[in-house]
């Protein structure tokens, strides 16, 4: 069934004029090249070129021959990206958009979840988040927002509940790290915790009561855990084979990607953000790694009960 989807896609695509690449590329789920169809995961037949000189890509899923990304590229070797650009999710949905400028992206970026929900939009200039940055729950309604800085938290942040209005979270930070004070909340809206950080160190702590008074002390409230504890975390990013590849290919990409995880009352991640970038590539792939993580176990609130949660995380190159 899959090499008559391949061979279907490929007759399609057989009658546009193209001036560029002249074979089919396959590739396995790793971005290798691969010789076949049959052990193929993604397609690309040969670009085609535009009346702007452009030469025009479109890859596809090998199992379902559904386009996975629409790019348009300067040079006929597919180098630069340059021009508009679209990734699908495997069902079909748009995943992201925007616009590169000589390999770089740059403009306005929209992304969204697999349902077709917008589940962010923001600026990037030279390849970075830059200016305001908004998320959305995978319901519609604002999740947080802020801006951002070299692709960095910069500034300050809200966060918001399922309804998109009631504040549970905000935070300053500077390049990433917390500075200023931050601000967790009950679930009736009053202020449960006030921390105060300079440079990422934690100065002052003050929590309150539901009804808003001191309170006598301040509960523990336990975080999402990696399966196994913080080694086991350090050891499945390790043996990540793509990891593993990137290191020995890229020797002198050297530093910390740092991200912001988000996990439901179950312990699943259901979303990863780098707060602070170290390069494209390595912020890239510190994402997948997050998407392939098994399920965490869940935060627990002041009185053991598993609530959603937020952890920052790093992937150190």
């Amino acid at each position: 069934m899959k090499t008559g989807i391949s061979l279907i896609l490929l007759l399609l695509l057989s009658v546009l004029h193209s001036e560029a690449q002249t074979d089919t590329v396959f590739f396995d789920k790793d971005w290798k090249r691969v010789s076949t169809s049959e052990s193929a995961a993604y397609v690309r037949p040969p670009a085609v070129k535009l009346a702007s000189g452009k030469y025009q890509v479109v890859d596809y899923f090998a199992n379902t021959a559904q386009p996975l990304l629409v790019a348009e590229y300067l040079d006929k070797d597919l180098k630069t990206k340059d021009g508009y650009f679209i990734s699908y999710h495997e069902n079909g949905q748009m995943e992201s958009e925007g616009y590169n400028k000589n390999g770089k992206r740059e403009g306005h970026w929209i992304g969204y979840y697999k349902s077709g929900v917008k589940e962010y939009e923001g600026e990037m200039r030279d390849d970075k988040w830059n200016g305001d940055f908004v998320s959305y729950h995978d319901n519609g309604k604002k999740q947080s927002e802020g801006t951002r800085l070299n692709g960095a938290y910069n500034g300050f942040w809200k966060w918001y509940a399922e309804d998109g209005k009631t504040l549970t979270f905000y935070a300053n930070y500077k390049n990433g790290i917390y500075h200023g004070d931050v601000v967790r909340y009950h679930k009736n809206g009053a202020i449960a915790r006030q921390d105060h950080y300079k440079n990422g160190k934690l100065k002052s702590v003050r929590c309150y009561t539901e009804a808003g008074s001191d309170a006598a002390w301040c509960a523990d409230r336990k975080y999402p855990t990696f399966p196994g504890g913080d080694g086991q975390y350090t050891i499945f990013v390790e043996n990540d084979s793509r990891y593993k590849e990137f290191r020995e290919n890229n020797p002198k990409v050297k530093g910390t990607v740092y991200i912001e995880a988000f996990f439901d009352e179950t312990g699943k991640m259901y979303k990863s953000d780098v707060v602070q970038s170290l390069q494209p590539e390595a912020d890239t792939l510190a994402l997948e790694i997050m998407r392939s993580m098994p399920d965490w176990i869940p935060a627990l609130d002041e009185s053991n009960r598993p609530v959603k949660s937020t952890r920052r995380l790093d992937i150190k190159f």
